[in-house]
């Protein structure tokens, strides 16, 4: 029982720092005010594999599929991702890769 919350106490105190870690992190970014973590991990997992699909990014990051599609169109919005229709079947999502924008970013 006292080992269960001293674990318990340790995971709160582990949150607690990753959360100010994480927002020191994000004050000193240039791009810190414009994304999210997750728009972020998209962006890398985008340069790791250079191409995936909406459904593929969503299933990594562990979000919804219309979560996914909000971010990727924030991501092409600000010019950090491109989109192509699929060759062999128009009616797949989009593919989508890194674009010029983020080379700087990664």
């Amino acid at each position: 029982m006292i080992e269960e919350q001293r674990q318990l106490q340790l995971a709160s105190d582990l949150r607690i720092v990753i959360s100010r870690l994480v927002k020191k992190l994000r004050s000193r970014s240039s791009v810190g005010d414009k994304l999210s973590l997750t728009e972020r991990s998209v962006i890398k997992l985008l340069d790791q594999r250079k191409e995936l699909l909406p459904s593929e990014l969503a299933a990594m990051e562990k979000v919804t599929t219309q979560s996914m599609s909000q971010i990727l169109n924030h991501l092409f919005a600000l010019g950090y991702i491109r989109r192509k229709t699929s060759d062999t079947d128009k009616r797949k999502s989009d593919h989508c890769f890194i674009g010029r924008r983020a080379v700087p970013f990664i």
